[in-house]
């Protein structure tokens, strides 16, 4: 097989900024980034290209995805939170079958390819294997996870939904290509029961795997959550031992300072 010779581009990673160099690939890894004109070798096999007027970056992460809804993109924004899900979404979800969310992630796949992502955190009930298996044949990365909401389960029920969870974010970290890790992801505190979510801590502590929650996504949840429990999110999560280094808060927009101070603490 051949070397794939990338030159005449600027290339910028976390610590280095050249303005004008080359990269040499070989059997899809990197073997030489250098700065300079590439002078080609005769005695080996190579395949030029010019990315002159170019710039190389390290590969992009989103850290949160639900992939299969890329198909309902638009649909409703601007509705306020609670009304989106409750009257928009979450009825389109329960119309959702296997093959539109693979549909949906085959979508996003292409879309983040495209953009120069390489990794991607995902949450979704749907096509969990099937996003597995796509996120191998393309090549990329991806933390994946078994979403959970179970406020209105009976104990058996949201039992059995974090023991597929835990199972599916396992299977992913045995993956032979080691392109896939498992993790959990309970959907938010006002779609759980706190004591589910000392379960998942317990599983999570047990399996080693990290935690992921949406958390503090609207003004309405944060006073709820004061209301119900005396304490805002974020304390509430970290102080009472549900989240811990490692684990990530989604969104996250109506935080104090405190709040942020304790996060950056904590995980």
């Amino acid at each position: 097989m051949s070397d794939l010779v990338i030159k005449d581009m600027s290339i910028i990673d976390g610590e280095t900024v050249i303005e004008q160099g080359y990269v040499v690939i070989r059997e899809g890894q990197f073997q030489e980034v250098r700065a300079g004109d590439y002078e080609t070798n005769s005695n080996t096999r190579t395949h030029v290209i010019s990315g002159k007027g170019k710039m190389m970056i390290p590969g992009l992460v989103n850290t949160h995805t639900h992939s299969p809804m890329t198909l309902l993109r638009g649909w409703s924004d601007d509705l306020e939170l609670e009304r989106w899900l409750s009257e928009k979404i979450w009825p389109a979800e329960a119309q959702m079958t296997e093959q539109m969310s693979e549909v949906g992630t085959n979508l996003a796949l292409v879309e983040m390819i495209r953009s120069g992502t390489t990794m991607f955190s995902d949450m979704y009930h749907l096509n969990r294997e099937g996003t597995a298996k796509a996120v191998e044949e393309t090549g990329m990365k991806a933390l994946l996870t078994r979403g959970m909401i179970t406020m209105f389960d009976s104990a058996s029920v949201a039992s059995e939904k974090l023991h597929k969870a835990v199972d599916y974010a396992k299977r992913c970290n045995a993956s032979s290509t080691r392109r896939l890790k498992g993790g959990l992801f309970p959907h938010a505190v006002y779609t759980n029961r706190f004591t589910f979510l000392e379960d998942v801590r317990e599983a999570a502590t047990k399996e080693q795997l990290p935690i992921q929650l949406h958390m503090s996504e609207t003004k309405k949840e944060v006073a709820d959550h004061l209301r119900t429990y005396g304490m805002r999110p974020a304390e509430h999560l970290l102080t009472g031992g549900i989240l811990s280094e490692g684990d990530l808060l989604v969104h996250a927009v109506h935080v104090d300072e405190d709040e942020i101070t304790l996060m950056n603490d904590k995980t």
